[in-house]
């Protein structure tokens, strides 16, 4: 019985977690109900730009902002 039990438990995970890889989830569909605004229409100063930056420094910057918020309040940044 506990051989089942761990094997669904097992089933469960590799099943949600290859759900979560797929990229087509609720994110997606939150972000296309979104107001998205052009470039022309944001303010165009923006003092972090994450969408210049490699993967390894947009996970620093990030973490710099959650260790660091006052450091950047009031601050505009671009995703």
């Amino acid at each position: 019985m506990k051989k089942y039990l761990l094997l669904l438990l097992v089933l469960c995970f590799v099943c949600l977690s290859a759900a979560g890889c797929s990229g087509n989830g609720a994110s997606q569909a939150e972000s296309n109900s979104t107001n998205i605004q052009d470039d022309s229409e944001v303010n165009t100063r923006i003092d972090v730009d994450l969408t210049e930056m490699s993967s390894t420094m947009i996970y620093s910057e990030v973490n710099n902002i959650m260790t660091n918020p006052d450091d950047y309040m009031g601050k505009t940044i671009k995703i």
